[in-house]
């Protein structure tokens, strides 16, 4: 979702965007790997830019140079291991972007619990991958602004149901 987003961003909204990877999955290192010699552009090191984005995989740089950089958006990718970070509570806009499937759904009510203890969580935005009823008995369960995450095939290709939606988000 991250990627899109940044895709997004560049495309439409025209800003100068980072996806910085604040978990363990190394996911942007094997993006990194399957883009090269379609457009790829960078050098040897772990960073790389692709469709005017900037991606850094974890520990590719100092997240402090990170975001000292010009960049009009630093979309910071925590993954799935359910902890709330105070790297998150200090971003500006917050995103829990997740599931409702049955083998997402205990990490997910554990999130709650946890999120609950933070002022302002009410206003977080959850991006669920759910059926409209999933999402509407969540958000009436929890007291949380929940929006059904659209299905993406291809999160460097935008497409017109996807530009709908995040004009919707942004």
């Amino acid at each position: 979702m991250s990627v899109s987003i940044a895709n997004y961003l560049v495309a439409f909204l025209k800003k100068r965007v980072a996806v910085c990877e604040c978990n363990g999955s190394r996911d942007f290192i094997k993006a990194k790997d399957k883009l090269v010699g379609m457009d790829w552009h960078g050098d040897n090191t772990l960073s790389f830019s692709y469709g005017g984005c900037d991606y850094y995989p974890k520990g590719a740089v100092n997240e402090m140079d990170i975001n000292a950089e010009n960049y009009h958006i630093v979309i910071k990718d925590f993954g799935t291991d359910g902890v709330i970070k105070d790297d998150f509570l200090r971003c500006d806009h917050k995103m829990i972007v997740s599931s409702l499937y049955p083998w997402m759904s205990k990490k997910l009510e554990t999130f709650y619990d946890k999120a609950d203890s933070y002022a302002g969580s009410d206003t977080w935005l959850y991006v669920l991958a759910g059926s409209h009823e999933q999402i509407k008995a969540e958000r009436k369960k929890h007291s949380i602004y929940a929006v059904v995450r659209p299905y993406i095939e291809n999160p460097l290709v935008i497409d017109s149901g996807l530009v709908d939606f995040f004009e919707a988000l942004f």
